[in-house]
């Protein structure tokens, strides 16, 4: 019995010492805790704020006062000596991620058994806990930031030109360009501030610019003033309105530089067809017939260019026939601008700048094309010549019958046209000897018939001995047809004379310059 009572003793005074460490572990907890559960233990730190004591929004509050000054840190950024743009780190983008940071702070001590909370409480007192609010940028923002208020600071680099004045090539000298490089200058920026800076020196940064070469130095075109093809076509007689537009398109399209890869296009640069931009009347084709318009003639323009073009060897990107034959250029040599479906475009397919020289005047028209020169032109030379395929004569007479016109009058208001099917070759000659000949086009063109008006009117009296004639007048104003001057356009030389003025119609429907 009495071992018994000895044993159940003890169990009480071990049951006893347990309650009494257990109480006074749970009174040491609420002690240290401050006896009160709305606040943080102390020993909690968030980088190097002290957050002990305070309650949870209390500490938000000193974190966000704390981000707010790092954030809202001024930063100047010096633009290549030529100016200087003054920022915060929070326009550059910069951020503060603290998530659950205060969360987790205030939890320590608080939840558990009272053993787990005291353990937490004196581990946070004697090694302290800390929380770190974590810096960065939003991405790109920086680089954008910088490339928006950097731009006006960029120079453009300016490859250097080549004008002819006179018989002599004047170049203008190339320009350097500075580009910032924004991607570098802003990597700089976000590896200082999230690496090594110390949250207090002043924040001041050079961007970083480069030096952007042109693609072509006043070096580089000293050679590009060989002439790398030349064509020429009679456009007299002059003094009339086709003369006068044929002039001004040479001058519109004088002086065109192209770098490589440009595209011209000749009606582009031409237009606009008025008499404000220095066109007169001039003949065009319009559905087969002759008529007048401001602007005709113009496609001989385009067509002298076109075979000049085609010596310099250059790639032609848009060509198209007229719709029927004209007479300063062989078949399928000739150009024609239309409306918004005819133009003649070339790319500049050499590997240096060209200049395209244009020259009217004296019933002549020229295109020189000079550029760098990379032929064989001792050894070797290009010519070009058509084949007919095929032939279509002119239909009937078109005649209009005018009754005020006496019977037995007619007159040829517009030759009859031969209407053709035809391709042009380029052949190559190397050492006098043919080595390639090459299909350029194929171009078709109508034919038209003679447009012819009679008379339907009272015959004329016969003239009576010594009668004065007093219906005709004698300023030469009226024709009289006589079949031996009617110059036949039927044969393959159709198209002479005053029928050069039929080669271009007006910018509608089936017309052309």
């Amino acid at each position: 019995m009495r071992k018994v009572s000895r044993r159940v003793r003890a169990l009480l005074t071990t049951a006893l010492i347990m309650f009494v460490i257990t109480c006074a572990l749970t009174v040491t907890a609420f002690a240290i805790n401050g006896a009160d559960k709305t606040k943080i233990c102390e020993g909690v730190y968030v980088n190097d704020i002290d957050l002990g004591g305070l309650t949870p929004d209390q500490a938000e509050d000193k974190i966000g006062y704390y981000v707010d000054g790092i954030t809202s840190a001024k930063v100047k950024i010096n633009i290549d000596g030529r100016g200087e743009i003054e920022t915060t780190l929070a326009t550059l983008g910069l951020t503060a991620d603290g998530t659950n940071c205060v969360e987790e702070a205030y939890a320590i001590g608080k939840k558990g058994n009272p053993i787990k909370r005291y353990k937490e409480v004196q581990d946070t007192l004697e090694k302290g806990v800390h929380y770190d609010i974590t810096f960065s940028f939003k991405e790109g923002s920086v680089e954008k930031f910088l490339a928006s208020q950097t731009e006006e600071f960029n120079i453009e680099p300016i490859s250097a030109s080549l004008t002819k004045e006179g018989a002599d090539f004047v170049v203008s000298d190339h320009v350097v360009g500075r580009q910032i490089n924004t991607a570098t200058s802003a990597a700089k920026i976000e590896e200082y501030v999230l690496g090594s800076w110390d949250k207090a020196s002043e924040l001041s940064f050079d961007v970083d610019v480069e030096e952007v070469m042109p693609e072509f130095t006043a070096e580089d075109i000293q050679d590009c003033t060989t002439l790398l093809g030349t064509y020429t076509t009679d456009y007299s007689p002059v003094g009339t309105g086709r003369a006068k537009n044929v002039e001004n398109g040479a001058r519109l399209v004088n002086g065109a530089y192209m770098l490589p890869g440009d595209i011209l296009s000749v009606d582009e640069k031409l237009r606009p067809y008025t008499v404000e931009n220095g066109y007169g009347v001039g003949g065009q084709y319009v559905n087969g017939k002759v008529e007048s318009s401001v602007g005709g003639g113009i496609c001989q323009v385009s067509t002298t260019l076109y075979n000049a073009v085609l010596y310099a060897e250059l790639e032609v990107v848009e060509r198209a026939a007229h719709s029927m034959t004209v007479t300063y250029v062989p078949l399928s040599r000739d150009a024609a601008i239309a409306g918004d479906y005819k133009d003649f475009k070339f790319k500049n397919s050499s590997d240096k700048p060209i200049y395209i020289e244009g020259i009217a005047r004296g019933g002549k028209i020229t295109f020189n094309i000079y550029g760098h020169e990379t032929r064989d032109t001792a050894n070797r030379k290009v010519d070009f010549e058509y084949e007919i395929l095929d032939t279509k004569k002119p239909g009937k007479d078109v005649v209009t019958e005018d009754p005020k016109k006496p019977k037995g009058y007619e007159e040829v208001t517009q030759g009859a046209f031969n209407g053709y099917t035809a391709r042009l070759y380029k052949i190559v000659y190397e050492n006098g000897k043919q080595v390639s000949k090459t299909q350029v086009n194929q171009s078709v063109y109508k034919s038209s018939p003679r447009y012819v008006t009679k008379g339907t009117g009272k015959p004329k009296k016969e003239k009576k001995e010594d009668e004065e004639i007093t219906d005709i007048p004698d300023d030469g104003s009226v024709v009289i047809f006589d079949p031996s001057d009617d110059e036949d356009l039927s044969s393959d030389d159709d198209l002479t004379g005053d029928e050069d003025l039929t080669d271009d119609e007006d910018l509608t429907e089936d017309e052309e310059w």
